[in-house]
């Protein structure tokens, strides 16, 4: 074969190979969202970075249907089903959680109460098989899905409170402050202040806890300190009640 030839070919086939995804010479004949485990995840992982979070949840509930109780698609789905109905409120939730004012917790909970979609998501996502079922792993190289899990927490614990019966029609009669305190309307009845008290230490509290836990396998990283340091404060503030 002509070198001049030989070596065009090598050339292409090189391309080829780096250009392929995941390392797969015939990723071209690969339909999205078919094929093993491996595949699913790879389309899972792609549709997460092009922001596509509903076909991301797609392709990882697939794969947990391939691979029942895998770290990796869970929690890819339970990322991507939160993404997906958060939206751009992603940052506004971080912001929140890492920053100084307990007054962006209770933008949180307004929003929460407003938004049906991203609490019956919280709903999926938290229960036993899903992401709670993974974190009791070591995982204390793994910063991100740490920090997102005890977001994931705080969310929901502030959602049962909200949605707790026993304050459904009254839950309009408390807010936190900037300093974390939590003022409930003092011409409330004794009953209804009481019940208020302990919908928060018995629904949100165990919630900020477990969120403490995911963040205590975390050293070094700013943003896992500031979060901590406002569950902290928001604790011992319910705590005061």
């Amino acid at each position: 074969m002509n070198k001049s030839i030989f070596a065009a070919v090598v050339l292409c086939f090189c391309f080829l190979l780096a250009s392929c995804s995941n390392g797969n010479l015939f990723s071209w004949a690969h339909k999205s969202g078919s094929g093993d485990y491996a595949s699913l995840m790879s389309d899972g992982d792609a549709a997460m970075k092009s922001k596509d979070f509903s076909k991301a949840a797609k392709y990882y509930k697939q794969a947990i249907g391939k691979k029942p109780n895998d770290t990796d698609a869970i929690y890819g789905y339970s990322s991507a089903v939160i993404a997906d109905v958060l939206g751009g409120k992603v940052a506004d939730i971080y912001a929140a959680a890492s920053g100084n004012d307990g007054e962006d917790i209770q933008k949180i909970i307004d929003l929460l109460k407003n938004d049906q979609n991203i609490q019956n998501a919280l709903e999926e996502i938290m229960q036993p098989d899903m992401l709670p079922s993974i974190l009791d792993e070591p995982e204390e190289g793994l910063v991100d899905r740490n920090i997102n899990a005890a977001i994931a927490y705080l969310l929901y614990g502030i959602m049962l409170v909200i949605n707790d019966p026993s304050i459904r029609d009254i839950r309009d009669n408390f807010i936190v402050n900037s300093d974390y305190s939590v003022n409930i309307d003092i011409t409330l009845d004794p009953i209804s202040y009481a019940l208020i008290v302990a919908s928060l230490k018995g629904n949100l509290v165990p919630q900020i806890e477990e969120a403490i836990k995911c963040l205590d396998k975390i050293t070094g990283n700013a943003i896992a300190d500031n979060i901590k340091a406002v569950l902290f404060t928001l604790n011992a503030k319910i705590d005061l009640l």
